[in-house]
């Protein structure tokens, strides 16, 4: 079964940002040996601030799961299967 939740929608400067955090993880994930370790430790630790900043903002417990649009910043929230 398929339950999900608008949580909200991020304003446009967290949306440039999250979209930025969102192509730098890609780029990290697709071709880690061209980023030193620091480079990548510092792109998941602003990812994971990010995503707790998102989680206070708009009241979403952090077991839960959820979703952050990079084409609009929408956040969904819910139960779904991988």
């Amino acid at each position: 079964m398929l339950a999900l939740n608008v949580a909200g929608k991020l304003g446009d400067e967290d949306l440039v940002r999250w979209r930025q955090l969102s192509a730098r993880t890609e780029a990290v994930e697709v071709a880690p040996a061209a980023y030193s370790a620091r480079e990548i430790e510092e792109t998941f630790m602003r990812k994971f601030i990010m995503l707790g900043e998102i989680e206070k903002t708009y009241g979403i417990e952090s077991h839960r799961r959820y979703s952050v649009s990079v084409s609009d910043g929408t956040i969904i929230y819910g139960d779904w299967s991988d």
